[in-house]
């Protein structure tokens, strides 16, 4: 076997130089990779985000479509009763059971429908309990006095530990301020005005959680 020549500085500089500039051409793709990986997780959290906040915005339609179908059943109940009760010959029972309906179902615009501009809003709530629905009903009266739309409660059974107002446009937070001063005398407690932002929602949209 041949002996091999020994390298010159020359030579062996070269080759150093050339180990040099694959460490960095190694080390640059080393990080293009990282570097589009996190460009890629970033975009993968962006795209959940918005998937989230278009989940929670069909859970309210969900939830508002729910609560006009409750309505119509509520009304349908009502009518057989107060034509059971005539039918009876029990006027005085008719009267009070359409009384009670007309104290807790607006009379105005169709479930569905957005409220009227010239209205402060719509105004849906949320208890957690039976022993709260003469809450509502003391304010749902006093809120329809003022021009408010108020739908039937809706019993969920679990709430804030603080009651919430909870509007979803940053351009209703005026009108949330005046309905929190006047939920907080009918109530006679505090009460915690909170956005909670979701895309489509119709102008003058409110909800009341009432606290456990």
């Amino acid at each position: 076997m041949t002996d091999q020549p020994p390298l010159t500085p020359a030579q062996i500089a070269t080759l150093t130089s050339r180990s040099r500039w694959i460490g960095v051409a190694f080390l640059l793709g080393g990080l293009a990779i990282l570097g589009g990986f996190a460009v890629s997780l970033v975009s993968l959290s962006q795209a959940r985000d918005r998937l989230q906040a278009e989940v929670t915005r069909l859970d309210h339609e969900i939830a508002a479509r729910r609560r006009d179908m409750t309505q119509v059943e509520t009304l349908e109940r009502t009518v057989r009763e107060a034509r059971s009760s005539l039918d009876g010959g029990e006027t005085a029972q008719a009267s009070e059971i359409l009384g009670q309906a007309a104290i807790e179902t607006p009379a105005a615009a169709p479930p569905s429908a957005a409220p009227d501009r010239g209205s402060p809003g719509r105004i849906y709530f949320q208890i957690r309990a039976e022993g709260q629905v003469a809450m509502y009903r003391a304010c749902s009266g006093s809120l329809r006095s003022m021009g408010y739309d108020v739908p039937p409660y809706e019993l969920l059974g679990r709430g804030p530990g603080r009651t919430e107002l909870r509007y979803f446009r940053p351009d209703d937070a005026v009108g949330a301020g005046s309905l929190k001063a006047v939920l907080e005398a009918c109530l006679g407690e505090d009460v915690s005005a909170v956005e909670v932002p979701i895309r489509g929602v119709s102008p003058q949209q409110f909800e009341v959680w009432l606290a456990e």
